[in-house]
């Protein structure tokens, strides 16, 4: 089962959410080795009105297509509020040769919110579909939008928003199950996906708490979405993008990256990370998804300790080695 925007296939539907300080380059690159339909980067704020920072910010979320053989698109999650910076940073994308486009109007963070970026968006619907039918008609690529239930649950106003974002020419929402103030807490409620599902054409993604076969088959069910988004549960179990191909989409394409032993994965995750970051940075960066990868492994406090404090790059190989 495909989805097609603008020519640009998603195949299969499940696709890698993008999570601040974890949805980087080296990260995409190893999900896609699972073959999800698409992988989203992470976050980039267009409010802070630093053009240089921006760019560089672009480019180097988008030097990576380039350079690797691509199984999947990218997409380029950007955030703000201001029509004059989201439009502009939606033609940067385009000049730097971005695949899609995705406006983030769901991240709860204090920092972004008080911005009235995110989320923060929900509660003015009409600047939001200002700004986004202005996205639409500065580029060539397809926009797709990543929302909110809506900002509290008095304030359930996704369906609106969706529908007014069809309207202005976006191909595809993603809605994550909560609302703003829930943040992360409580249950994400699938059911509520339905609602924009049945006011709107386009493709919807389901997204929020889909971390095993049965999450995912469920939150389908639930929202009668098109597709499902996962996140934090393919932080250290990539392999899950794959399993949930197979088990809500019956896609059985055979993945050499299925094969692969958890010690290889972590040991090639590491050194895209080293690569892409230098090894100070890199190993600092990668400590974050080293401790989701050894979360099944019983291991003492120290030892865990020790291995995640690690500054030496052998020092940290060794350790590793101890384990497997």
């Amino acid at each position: 089962m495909a989805l097609v925007l603008n020519g640009l296939k998603l195949n299969p539907p499940v696709f890698l959410a993008p999570m601040a300080g974890i949805t980087d380059s080296p990260s995409r690159e190893i999900a896609k080795m699972f073959c999800p339909g698409l992988v989203v980067s992470e976050m980039i704020a267009s409010s802070e009105k630093d053009k240089v920072y921006f760019e560089s910010k672009i480019k180097e979320n988008l030097s990576a297509n380039k350079t690797n053989v691509e199984t999947c698109p990218t997409a380029i999650q950007i955030a703000g509020h201001e029509i004059e910076w989201m439009t502009y940073a939606a033609k940067v994308i385009e000049h730097e040769g971005g695949e899609l486009i995705d406006l983030n109007l769901g991240c709860p963070a204090k920092k972004i919110v008080g911005k009235f970026a995110g989320s923060a968006l929900m509660r003015e619907p009409t600047h939001t579909q200002n700004l986004i039918d202005s996205v639409v008609r500065a580029t060539k690529l397809p926009v797709t939008v990543k929302m909110r239930l809506g900002w509290d649950e008095e304030n359930m106003n996704a369906p609106m928003i969706a529908k007014s974002a069809e309207d202005s020419g976006v191909q595809m929402i993603t809605v994550h199950a909560r609302t703003r103030n829930q943040f992360f807490f409580g249950k994400a409620d699938w059911s509520c996906v339905k609602d924009v599902k049945d006011v709107v054409s386009i493709p919807v993604i389901v997204n929020g708490d889909i971390i095993d076969q049965e999450s995912a088959i469920e939150a389908i069910n639930k929202s009668f979405a098109d597709g499902i988004m996962v996140g934090r549960g393919a932080i250290g179990n990539p392999w899950l993008i794959s399993e949930l191909s197979a088990a809500v989409f019956g896609s059985n394409e055979s993945k050499p990256a299925d094969q692969l032993e958890m010690n290889q994965l972590i040991s090639l995750h590491l050194d895209k990370t080293l690569k892409f970051y230098g090894k100070d940075v890199g190993l600092k960066i990668f400590r974050k998804h080293l401790e989701k990868y050894l979360k099944p492994f019983k291991l003492s406090n120290t030892f865990r300790r020790e291995l995640l404090s690690e500054n030496s790059i052998d020092e940290f190989a060794k350790k590793l080695e101890l384990i497997f």
